[in-house]
């Protein structure tokens, strides 16, 4: 996941050697290379971060810090300059507000260098997670675990 829990490891070549790297919301990875890899496959970004690539404004940034807000400019030239992964753009429900963001989105990143995953999609997948969250925990319990051999984040399981 996009946390500091990373840190504790030097994984980074160890990530860079799989097939694919699958990333949640534009993380850092420059400074944490050793850590987190350089690569990345795919780039799930969410409405938030999607109204960033598409530098529509600072409004969607405005109650946040300056540093939040750096980081999230940095976002969006990132993505400029990035043709190496697919933008996989998530929403658990859709507007037509969603619309005049994808479009600039797609201007910048035309398809198949973006995708939009269906809003059904998304919530099937999130009821998917929160078995599998449950599942692996009921495993773990009965071998003794306490859970401590699982890491949840909202991406994913390590």
């Amino acid at each position: 996941g996009n946390s500091g829990r990373m840190l504790a490891s030097e994984a980074g070549d160890e990530i860079d050697a799989h097939q694919a790297v699958i990333r949640f919301n534009s993380p850092p990875v420059e400074d944490y290379a050793v850590h987190v890899g350089r690569r990345t496959t795919f780039n799930f970004c969410n409405h938030f971060h999607a109204v960033q690539i598409a530098q529509l404004g600072g409004k969607a940034v405005a109650s946040h810090d300056r540093e939040e807000i750096r980081h999230y400019r940095a976002i969006g030239k990132a993505h400029r300059k990035s043709r190496d992964e697919t933008l996989v753009l998530f929403e658990s429900t859709l507007s037509r507000a969603y619309y005049k963001v994808y479009e600039a989105v797609f201007a910048k990143r035309p398809p198949p260098l973006t995708m939009v995953l269906a809003p059904d999609f998304v919530t099937a997948m999130s009821e998917i997670w929160a078995m599998l969250q449950h599942t692996l925990l009921q495993a773990d319990a009965k071998r003794g675990g306490g859970g401590g051999g699982f890491f949840f984040s909202a991406g994913g399981v390590s």
